[in-house]
């Protein structure tokens, strides 16, 4: 294949799945060369910043926390991080990492979060 340039592309490797009812949809596997990769975009803070973070921010902020609050005070204002994409990374990691874990209080129908009983730092 060739784009409007004539420039020739690669084409994305798939497999059929037996996802949404056997419906058999294609998932990609391996994208073209000429693709733009979006790992970059896709990558967070490293784990010894954000748990710094977050420690800097056990004694500075009262928890529980709205996921918004943590974003913009825990990522945006201590780590500096302005872009939004990246700061639901970090959010994403601390939850996977169970560094934070949901409250039993809710603000705006989403459970805030607090910080782990027992913190890796």
């Amino acid at each position: 294949q060739q784009d409007a340039r004539g420039k020739d592309l690669d084409d994305w490797k798939f497999e059929v799945t037996e996802d949404a009812g056997n419906l058999g949809v294609p998932r990609i596997t391996t994208y073209g060369t000429n693709l733009p990769s979006k790992s970059k975009e896709q990558e967070g803070d490293s784990q010894d910043d954000i748990i710094s973070w977050l420690n800097q921010a056990q004694d500075l902020y009262e928890w529980p926390m709205s996921r918004k609050d943590v974003k913009k005070k825990v990522f945006g204002e201590i780590g500096g991080q302005k872009n939004d994409g990246k700061q639901q990374i970090d959010l994403t990691i601390a939850l996977n990492m169970k560094w934070l874990k949901e409250s039993t209080l809710k603000s705006g129908g989403y459970y805030m979060l607090e910080l782990a009983d027992v913190l890796p730092f």
